[in-house]
């Protein structure tokens, strides 16, 4: 597993053992707090990897909190494919070739106009699979 993955739970195998062919599923992981998105630039989470024998993703969702829910430029990453986020949480179709043995991080970055960083808490990503 990547990065600074805390810990996926797997709703539709009970924490079972995922076999080598992968079945339907799904699984949730909890992203550390950043500490703030700035001005001029983007910040990006901790990088968390589905859990081993997860298909191909069909959706995902996402939550977390700004400061004061103050605005913010927001996307979920692959590699270099990111997705923007039309607020504090929701759900997406999974973009065409992401992959579930590829980690998933957030980016986020301070929209125009704003000129004082903001913390990011309660960062979370869902994942459903075939």
């Amino acid at each position: 597993m990547a990065g600074a993955l805390t810990r996926w739970g797997i709703a539709a195998l009970g924490l079972m053992p995922v076999p080598a062919t992968a079945a339907p599923g799904s699984g949730v992981a909890e992203v550390p707090a950043l500490r703030g998105a700035v001005v001029g630039r983007a910040v990006y989470g901790a990088a968390v990897t589905p859990p081993p024998g997860a298909g191909v993703p069909h959706r995902i969702g996402w939550r977390y909190t700004s400061a004061g829910h103050r605005r913010l430029d927001a996307w979920l990453c692959q590699r270099q494919h990111c997705v923007p986020l039309q607020g504090e949480r929701g759900r997406l179709a999974a973009p065409r070739g992401w992959r579930a043995d590829t980690p998933l991080r957030f980016r986020f970055r301070l929209p125009p106009g704003e000129t004082r960083a903001v913390q990011v808490n309660g960062l979370r990503i869902s994942l459903e699979w075939r």
